[in-house]
């Protein structure tokens, strides 16, 4: 997504932003994960006992204490992130995918937000492939997935190990068959 901001989306002028906002307007209001509205209590339950034990320095959950020692400061203890500039991870789109490779990918190797003509500071995520072990991310990942009201599967290390491989493939150069 970042090239399609940095290469096209920001150059959108109001009157097609308009336009795009009209379409998503006229759009059928969708439930997340077929959930419906009472299911927000107990989501902000979950949402809240995830943040009260961390911000307690609680590190029984699986993963837990990965996220406190690298994600906190920019992702929160509450998963907000920080508008405009760190993602939140409730409900995020990559956290929640029945398939984890994107997020797993996003660990390991890092993501940038785009530089724009009203934001030119391209802020980034570092890479993590040489900090984690393939059990610490599994586990962060995991724990991410979980939290803040998201109720996707936890993933294992062997997971991690193939986005793993292929990442060292693909900066080698290698072609996979």
């Amino acid at each position: 997504m970042a090239e399609v901001v940095e290469k096209s989306s920001q150059y959108l002028t109001d009157q097609d932003l308009m336009a795009i906002a009209e379409y998503l307007k006229s759009l059928p209001p969708s439930n997340y994960e077929g959930q419906s509205h009472a299911d927000s209590a107990t989501q902000a339950s979950a949402a809240s006992a995830a943040t009260r034990a961390l911000r307690a320095g609680d590190t029984g959950m699986r993963g837990s204490r990965v996220y406190l020692d690298n994600c906190n400061a920019c992702h929160r203890s509450d998963g907000s992130g920080a508008n405009r500039t760190f993602p939140d991870l409730v409900k995020n789109e990559p956290v929640n995918a029945q398939d984890p490779i994107s997020l797993i990918h996003i660990v390991l190797a890092g993501a940038s937000m785009p530089s724009t003509q009203t934001a030119p500071s391209a802020i980034a995520m570092p890479e993590f492939w040489w900090r984690l072990s393939d059990a610490e991310v599994a586990d962060v990942v995991s724990f991410v997935r979980s939290s803040w009201g998201n109720h996707a599967a936890a993933i294992s290390h062997d997971e991690v190990g193939r986005v793993r491989k292929s990442l060292a493939i693909q900066k080698a150069g290698i072609r996979s068959p």
